[in-house]
């Protein structure tokens, strides 16, 4: 069978009800309206249907997701729809990971042309692609961004802790009563003020209790060693552009986009300048020397910032 054109919602509507009726051989019918669209996502052809099922003079209305195999234009190199399904059901029978229960999976492609699969839907928001300047996140009410902060005594393991994104996230967590782990490399250690523990990145195993949360800056193996100590549904941020491998870890690591934001930036400059946050300086050099500033920053290694003045 070729496949159908899922760009009319009455076609695909014809071509899942035979489909509905074989996996509901008991229903004495199934009324399906016309499937729809959600309004973001792109990991695969994704619809919602809302069938109404009458069975032994009962009638019910299900919500369910039903998601298509891309065979044109898709966003992963290999789309593979069973092995989503395969991980989703696992994780949905496991009871470690809140996902939708797992309906049915068809591999013949004789109803649309495509494998695909069916789960119950749950309603909830999404964040939207720019969720850091618009949508879920930024319209969240100051209670509710302050439930997605770590909390006072949670244990946050932060990655290049006396790197320049490192230092201030210390200071962020020390803020709020956390109970700071600073990773650092060799050498380092007598530079992370502030940290209840110090550890070294590929030196030291993790003895300790496991990380509710981890802000990593520096990213591959020795991170990776260190995030196998997070929580299950523990926070795993990245800003670092070396991956973290994500196979064998309790919770994927999710990359942040930096993002311009002058208020906050203020904020951070007026709490240095009066000594709240400490920022080591490296290096004094006059403006027409920034080739040279430049080269001392790649390189590496200097131990604080380095300073262009007029």
């Amino acid at each position: 069978m070729s496949q159908v054109n899922l760009r009319d919602p009455e076609t695909l509507r014809r071509a899942m009800l035979p489909w509905l009726r074989d996996r509901l051989p008991d229903a004495d019918e199934i009324m399906l309206p016309q499937p729809r669209k959600p309004d973001i996502g792109g990991s695969s052809e994704t619809f919602f249907l809302s069938p109404v099922i009458r069975q032994a003079a009962l009638e019910r209305r299900e919500h369910w997701v039903l998601r298509i195999e891309p065979r044109g234009y898709q966003i992963y190199k290999d789309p593979d729809i069973e092995r989503q399904y395969l991980v989703m059901k696992t994780l949905s029978e496991s009871a470690a990971v809140l996902v939708p229960s797992l309906l049915w999976y068809e591999s013949h492609p004789a109803t649309l042309g495509v494998p695909l699969f069916l789960m119950e839907r749950v309603e909830g928001q999404a964040l939207p692609s720019l969720h850091h300047s618009e949508g879920l996140l930024a319209a969240s009410s100051p209670a509710a961004r302050e439930a997605m902060l770590p909390s006072e005594g949670q244990i946050v393991l932060i990655t290049g802790a006396v790197g320049a994104v490192g230092r201030f996230c210390m200071h962020a967590a020390r803020r709020r009563g956390a109970h700071v782990v600073a990773a650092v490399r060799s050498g380092q250690a007598d530079e992370a003020l502030g940290a209840a523990e110090v550890i070294v990145l590929g030196d030291e195993p993790w003895n300790g209790d496991p990380f509710d949360h981890v802000a990593d800056t520096v990213g591959g193996p020795a991170v990776k060693a260190l995030c196998r100590h997070i929580v299950r549904g523990g926070r795993l941020r990245t800003v670092a552009t070396t991956p973290i491998d994500p196979d064998g870890l309790p919770n994927a690591p999710i990359f942040v986009i930096v993002r311009n934001d002058p208020a906050r930036l203020r904020r951070l400059a007026e709490e240095v300048a009066t000594g709240a946050i400490t920022v080591p300086i490296a290096k004094r050099l006059p403006l027409e020397a920034a080739a040279e500033a430049h080269r001392i920053v790649e390189a590496g290694g200097s131990g604080g910032k380095v300073i262009l003045e007029p």
